[in-house]
């Protein structure tokens, strides 16, 4: 019986000090942006939206790069946080013949994260749909550096 009470007693001791250290929490800037690579989008207007705010633009060739606004989240190393991106053509009805292909390259502190390819737009306005007629909408959890 005393050497279960002495064993308890070390078991209690060593879990009192080896909860009671304090680990170093990292807090870290992610930064993350999107580039659209447009082709086939020659004249055609676009919306973008991520966490980084509201944009527009114009592509003005048939091979076309934008790159976003860099959102700045900061979070505790090994953590989730969340990053959105939305693309939709803003020329229905008008110049809205012929799917737009986009590749969104989304990056992480310079890394590429992620890389998909959507068809958007109508090949025959309004009664044949690309397979991403309505635009791009993703919603990424992304672990903090």
């Amino acid at each position: 019986m005393k050497a279960l009470n002495s064993l308890i007693i070390i078991l209690i001791i060593s879990t009192l000090y080896c909860c009671n250290d304090e680990e170093d929490v990292t807090m870290n800037e992610n930064l993350v942006y999107t580039v659209f690579d447009v082709t086939n989008g020659n004249g055609k207007s676009f919306n973008v939206m991520t966490q980084a705010g509201s944009e527009f633009f114009t592509a003005n060739s048939n091979s076309f790069s934008f790159t976003t606004n860099t959102f700045s989240a900061t979070a505790l190393s090994g953590t989730t946080f969340y990053y959105m991106m939305q693309l939709n053509h803003s020329d229905y009805g008008t110049n809205s013949n012929g799917c737009v292909d986009i590749n969104a390259r989304t990056y992480l502190n310079g890394n590429l994260y992620e890389n998909r390819s959507y068809s958007i737009g109508y090949a025959n306005f309004p009664v044949d749909p690309c397979p991403n007629s309505g635009g791009i909408s993703e919603i990424y959890g992304i672990i903090a550096d």
